[in-house]
């Protein structure tokens, strides 16, 4: 190595004054390499914790549970964006052995059943002080009897307690 080559620890000539020496950007490079470190190790306890803490958001609805029925027909009509995309509860009658559909009928059984796709049904979850499903008015059983004994059975009665 000849004389004239500057030494990689010396501050070449033709740099200003003011210029950090090479020493100060070595340091420099390896406190950015154990940041990188420090941060990456970071960021992988903050995985792990939320792994271990993490609550399933999502529980498969079972036989027997009330469930909300994803109501498609909203999301194409763009006029009623405002209206609820899950409807009234319902009761999952049956999963079908396949474990991806199931049948799903009106909570009193008026209505006949139809199948869903487990995906399209979310478990309903009652506030604390709500009880569902509410049994019908006195007020309507005693009109559906009056009906039958009038001659008209199979007619439905309304209740106008409502109006």
């Amino acid at each position: 190595m000849s004389e004239d080559a500057p030494n990689s620890e010396q501050q070449p000539e033709d740099l200003p004054d003011n210029f950090p020496a090479i020493e100060d950007l070595n340091l420099h490079v390896i406190r950015r390499d154990d940041n990188r470190e420090a941060s990456t190790a970071a960021v992988a306890r903050h995985n792990v914790w939320v792994e271990k803490n993490e609550k399933g958001v999502w529980s498969p609805p079972r036989a027997g549970d009330l469930v909300l029925v994803r109501q498609f027909e909203l999301d194409k009509q763009h006029g009623r964006k405002l209206e609820p995309r899950w409807g009234p509860p319902k009761l999952l009658r049956e999963v079908l052995t396949n474990g991806v559909t199931g049948w799903v009928s009106d909570v009193y059984g008026l209505l006949p059943a139809k199948k869903y796709h487990l995906d399209d049904l979310k478990v309903y979850v009652p506030r604390n002080d709500e009880v569902y499903p509410p049994l019908p008015p006195r007020t309507v059983e005693i009109e559906r009897q009056a009906m039958a004994l009038a001659g008209f059975p199979g007619q439905r009665a309304v209740d106008l307690s409502f109006y």
